[in-house]
This record gives structure tokens, sequence and C-alpha cells, in this order.
């Protein structure tokens, strides 16, 4: 896509006015090439490649070169994110780098997920959209048990309620259970096989009112790893243009059942007790939702 195409789509995603699925929007950024601030340590190589932008020669990057991105850091959480632009003129002048390099968004995830880098995500054009994207790593030799609670945690804390409060009405609309059970599948692309099938996820949709809908997700128990998600209610607030993200965890006696409203700031907040099965976790997500500042 060219870089206006691009910037464009961040945007709608960010105001929420998007018109494709996460998996259309995913294809598009994964299809773009991104410029990326470095500073090459090699000087060898930066002589080098001086001497092909003098001789207008297409200029390529020695294998020696070793750029190293400039990373963006959040003041606050002092997290290191990969910063990537779609034009070089969404690259500030303040950024203090000595050379500019052209990437696949799959290079890039790639580069970002190796530890060592100690990168927690990427950022799109910090400066201008500012789309953030987190990265979930798997730790190296764990068992499968531990696996199987990551991938959990990954979908149901982290994918779901960034599709929610990221694109808004239109991963409200998309969540189906075919896409709850393909969130599943996905983490298993590499590791032990995926314990869980499509008929373990039970979806229902409700017209709580003409501006409220609401999503109950009965998700799998049997074999859940404690604090993993067995409910899931999603709502959506149309003369709020706001949505809200529910969960009830499985617990046991050292660790109990908690009923949680997770927020778009990526903290979560006790909504109160687990009720007993039926409409009380909906009862009360409206009570919470009625209360809710943000």
């Amino acid at each position: 896509m060219e870089p206006k195409q691009i910037e464009e789509l961040l945007t709608a995603m960010k105001n929420n006015t998007v018109k494709k699925t996460p998996e259309e929007l995913m294809k598009e950024i994964r299809e773009t090439r991104f410029f990326i601030p470095v500073n090459f340590k090699n000087e060898e190589a930066i002589k080098e490649m001086a001497k092909m932008l003098e001789e207008n020669e297409k200029v390529k990057v020695p294998q020696d070169a070793n750029p190293v991105p400039v990373l963006i850091q959040d003041d606050k959480t002092k997290e290191q994110f990969m910063g990537i632009y779609t034009d070089q003129s969404q690259i500030p002048a303040s950024i203090r780098r000595n050379g500019i390099i052209q990437m696949p968004f799959d290079n890039v995830m790639s580069y970002s997920t190796v530890p060592e880098h100690n990168v927690t995500g990427v950022v799109i054009n910090p400066f201008t959209q500012n789309f953030v994207m987190r990265i979930n790593r798997a730790p190296r030799n764990i068992t499968p048990a531990q696996f199987h609670e990551m991938a959990r945690r990954n979908v149901e804390f982290a994918l779901w309620p960034s599709g929610l409060y990221t694109l808004g009405k239109k991963f409200f609309d998309d969540f189906t259970e075919e896409y709850a059970y393909k969130s599943y599948t996905d983490q298993y692309r590499t590791g032990p096989a995926c314990p869980i099938e499509q008929k373990d996820v039970q979806l229902m949709n409700l017209g709580i009112s003409p501006v409220i809908d609401l999503i109950s997700v009965n998700l799998p128990e049997k074999g859940a790893p404690v604090g993993s998600a067995i409910r899931l209610i999603m709502i959506w607030d149309s003369e709020k243009e706001r949505g809200g993200y529910y969960v009830i965890t499985k617990g046991n006696k050292e660790k109990p059942a908690n009923f949680l409203f997770l927020a778009p700031d990526g903290t979560s907040v006790t909504v109160g007790d687990v009720p007993p099965e039926g409409s009380g976790a909906m009862d009360a997500v409206l009570e919470f939702e009625a209360k809710r500042e943000k």
C-alpha cells in the first residue's frame, strides 16, 4: 500500500471507522515496507553507502553494516518500542540517527521478538497516528501447561480487549465463535497441540436496549489453567460510542475466581463477587457500565 493509504487506514482504526476485518487489516500492514531510523555501528559500511550515494547508485546495506533501530521509550513505564514509519516525512529531525532503512513488516516483527533486543512492541508513526502493537513472547523451555496458560492469557487478556478498544464496533460486530476459536489456534502454530475445539466456545448476542448490545461467551473451562477466562462479556454502547470488556476467571482454593473489567489502558478493576450462573453477570456489567467514567 501507498504511505497515505496506510496512514488513512491507521487513522480509521484509531477512530473506529474502519470497514475491514482484523485479518484484512493485518494483511494490509504485513504487505507494507516501513521506514526505520537506525544507527550504523560499522564505520566502513557507512563510508561504503555514502560512496554509493555520491555516485547516484541504489544504496544497498552491506551485510556487516549492523544497523541498530532507534527505539522509542515510554517516559512513564520506561518500556521501549521499535518506531517504524510509513514515510520518511513522518520521522522528526529530533530522532538522532545516521541512516534510514526500509524493512517489510514481518522482518520488523522478527527483530522485535528477539528477547535480547529488549523491545516491548512496535509503534507505527509514533508522532502522528501512534499505533501501538505489543508483543507477547513465548519464553524458552516452557512446559505444555505453561504454554497453555500463556496462550489463554494472550488471547483473553491481550488480543481481544486490544481489538475491542482499538477497532471498536467493527471488532464487536465481527466477533464470532469461529473468530474466537481461530484466535486460540493461532497461538499454537508453534508449540503443543491446541486443546480447544470450536464447540467449546459458545456465543450469544443480545440487544439489551436500543443503544446497548452485548455478547456473552462461554469459554473452555475443562482443563483451563487457573486465572484464565471462562466467561466473557463484551458490551457496545452506541450512544457513548464505546465498548466494555469483562471476564470471569477460573479459580481454585488457592486463587479464587475473579469478575473483572479490563479497561482500555490495560488495567483491570474488580466488578464484584462472581455471580452464580444465569443473568447475574450481565446485570452486574450493565450496572458497572452505568457508573463507568471511561
